[in-house]
């Protein structure tokens, strides 16, 4: 026997179930049973029982339905018809998507075609024409009519006009729709509106994209151009604007500053060692020379004596780097100069100054210079050499292995809390000046020597020249303070100017 297939639904399903040969339906909520075959679904009425379990005693020739779902047929045994498997999710519900209504000649037969599918139909009715029939009896005439217009709407540009009749047959109310036509070409400026009220404030819009790099403007008043040595790392010559060879790198640096503004800027020294050949001039006013720290290291590399680095503008600053004049190196004659200043109000800080005939020189009188906080050693010279020139801030420096004085020919300036050692006489200058704070020690000179009017307080002074005398007040001063010191030798001072008398007080003698 052909296997079958079993079906559960219910009742109302009957309908919409698709009929498939050789398969049992069952309507589980009636108990009713159907069968399908090629000639459609018939009704088996008692054919089929439902049972529990098989009995002991079955009807030949007769199926019974195991629940929940198997067919067995009794034919002097039992053949299982078949196992159905369980019920299939219920489909997705069909719907018309398109209705076509067609006008076919009298002729034709009335049809309906699905050109669609069976859960999407789109239906096409055929309806055929009716015959003419004949002329009916003229009617009687009618009321006149009015027309009215009602309103008149702009619709949505790309719609349909449309009237519809807002009134009665007789008494027609016409409301118009008609759409917006297309926009037209743009026409002549008219003439400039008054200007209405401000109007509040928007959100921000969104960032726009970058535009295209402008090209390269001029540098503002505070401008820094950084300059990398030829050893600097790949990091820092790649932030560079100038990248030094290695040989005569003065010009180089010379090129950064003459780029600077008129008003001046910064020139930053990347790490590394720049080998120079001739001086580096700072001949614009309010340029910074700076480093970064004692990496930063400017060093002569020839045989050649010049000055290292020329100021002859005001105001300028150089700060945190190293020079060098490498005098182990090459040989030095005639006491060449590391730092000359020949312009007004410079200031040099955090450097340190090595190697060369003399450290720092001005040679501008009223400087107003500043030299603090450096480390000045190993000169054949004077560490710091003030030229007779005054209101110079000597402050916090530390300054040892000159051969000759450490501070010399000061007039007028504050020399405080440095830290002086000298072959020769630690500081000697001339008129008006405050030394105070400060810590010297000298081989074979004077600590201080001092002309008139200098007050010198407050310091700890170890050394004697061969005569023994810590503080040389020399001949033709006078008025000089010399209170609360300590120091190892004695005061030397004249008392042969009437009226130039000192004031020594205090001072604690070291052993």
């Amino acid at each position: 026997m052909a296997k079958l297939s079993l079906r559960e639904i219910t009742q109302s399903q009957l309908g919409n179930t698709p009929v498939i040969d050789g398969q049992i339906v069952c309507c589980k909520d009636t108990g009713s049973f159907y069968k399908d075959t090629s000639d459609g679904r018939v009704e088996l009425g008692n054919s089929i029982i439902t049972v529990s379990e098989l009995p002991l005693a079955p009807i030949q020739d007769k199926i019974y339905l195991l629940k929940p779902n198997t067919l067995y047929l009794y034919d002097g045994d039992w053949v299982k018809i078949n196992t159905a498997g369980a019920p299939g999710k219920d489909g997705a519900a069909g719907k018309i998507v398109r209705v076509t209504v067609q006008s076919v000649a009298s002729s034709e037969s009335a049809s309906v075609t699905n050109n669609g599918t069976d859960t999407e139909a789109e239906l096409v009715f055929k309806i055929p024409r009716g015959r003419d029939g004949t002329n009916g009896s003229n009617g009687k005439d009618g009321a006149a009519a009015t027309i009215a217009i009602g309103t008149v709407t702009t619709g949505a540009a790309g719609t349909l006009a449309s009237v519809k009749n807002g009134g009665t047959t007789n008494a027609a109310i016409l409301n118009f729709t008609i759409p917006k036509g297309d926009k037209g070409e743009k026409g002549d400026r008219g003439d400039p509106g008054a200007d209405g009220a401000a109007g509040a404030t928007g959100p921000q819009g969104p960032a726009g994209t970058n535009g295209a790099k402008g090209d390269k403007g001029e540098r503002g008043a505070n401008a820094t151009i950084v300059v990398a040595a030829s050893n600097s790392s790949t990091k820092s010559k790649a932030a560079a604007d100038y990248i030094c060879s290695g040989s005569g790198d003065q010009s180089t640096i010379n090129s950064a500053i003459s780029a600077l503004p008129s008003g001046g800027g910064k020139v930053l020294l990347l790490e590394g060692t720049y080998k120079i050949s001739s001086y580096i001039n700072i001949n614009k006013a309010n340029v910074m020379l700076e480093g970064m720290g004692w990496s930063t290291v400017i060093i002569r590399t020839t045989s050649s004596n010049f000055v290292l680095i020329s100021i002859t503008k005001g105001n300028a600053i150089i700060q945190n780097l190293k020079v060098n004049g490498n005098k182990s190196s090459y040989s030095i004659s005639d006491y060449p100069i590391a730092i000359e200043i020949q312009g007004y109000s410079p200031t040099i800080t955090g450097c340190e100054i090595c190697g060369y005939g003399f450290g720092i020189v001005t040679n501008k009188s009223e400087t107003g210079s500043i030299i603090t906080n450096n480390y000045i050693h190993d000169f054949t010279g004077n560490g710091i050499q003030c030229s007779n020139n005054g209101k110079i801030v000597i402050s916090d420096n530390v300054i040892q292995g000159c051969d000759s004085r450490a501070i010399s020919d000061a007039r007028d300036s504050s020399i405080t809390g440095n830290y002086v050692s000298s072959e020769q006489d630690c500081i000697s200058v001339f008129d008006d000046n405050t030394i105070t704070g400060n810590y010297c020690v000298s081989d074979s000179g004077c600590c201080v020597v001092a002309y008139s009017r200098n007050i010198i307080v407050g310091n700890r002074f170890s050394g004697t020249n061969n005569a023994g005398y810590s503080i040389q007040l020399v001949n033709n001063a006078g008025y000089c303070t010399v209170v609360g010191n300590v120091i190892k030798g004695d005061v030397l001072y004249s008392a042969s100017s009437t009226g130039k008398s000192h004031q020594i007080a205090y001072n604690a003698q070291l052993m």
